[in-house]
């Protein structure tokens, strides 16, 4: 899985837009398209904060009872979330694995070293 994928998917799941996104996450549209579209991937150096920041966002639009049945389409296994920080938990690592996933397929196909980078915090 991506992280494209992933945060496609889980704007979807929240609902929310690119844009609301990208404003939460003090990014620009056009970068959070071009991650989602894997123009670009978070830098390993951002990887937490991006991760934290975004899982914060939809853990906080996601959470309810019984919220765990809305991952089925994307994640291989269901678990039943107790609380906000369940979630929040799940999605940081998540996000962590898929950004990890990302880095080293961007490596793996010959990019060398420095995957391109997102610096979502500003232009």
């Amino acid at each position: 899985m991506t992280t494209g994928y992933l945060l496609s998917s889980l704007l979807n799941i929240a609902g929310l837009t690119q844009k609301n996104f990208a404003e939460r996450m003090f990014a620009s549209p056009s970068k959070v398209s071009k991650l989602i579209n894997g123009n670009i991937f978070v830098s390993q150096k951002e990887a937490a904060e991006f991760s934290a920041h975004a899982a914060h966002i939809f853990a906080t639009e996601i959470f309810e009872p019984n919220c765990y049945i809305k991952f089925k389409e994307i994640f291989p296994f269901i678990l039943n979330f107790t609380s906000r920080s369940d979630l929040f938990d799940f999605l940081l690592n998540a996000l962590l694995y898929a950004i990890s996933m990302d880095q080293e397929s961007e490596y793996e196909a010959g990019y060398g070293s420095a995957p391109r980078d997102l610096n979502y915090s500003g232009m």
